[in-house]
């Protein structure tokens, strides 16, 4: 289902290097935030949050980590955005 999915940040495809996994959402004053396994919530950029809907329905995270920190490659929001 995500396999096409670009990032509208790079156009590149979201699962070149890693998988997308199943997130929690929260909104807080306008801003995404996802909170995904182990990691803490984080807020998303905003140049990445993928806006095509989510047939998948639960919110979905594409991350990697890059000298040590945390960084979000894809957002996909849960189906009520």
């Amino acid at each position: 289902m995500f396999r096409s999915q670009k990032s509208p940040k790079t156009g590149g495809l979201c699962c070149n290097e890693a998988d997308g996994i199943d997130a929690e959402e929260d909104i807080r004053e306008g801003q995404d935030w996802a909170r995904w396994s182990e990691h803490d919530s984080q807020s998303v950029p905003q140049d990445v949050v993928i806006r095509d809907p989510n047939r998948h329905g639960a919110p979905v995270v594409w991350w990697y980590v890059e000298q040590g920190e945390t960084k979000i490659r894809c957002y996909a929001p849960g189906g009520g955005v």
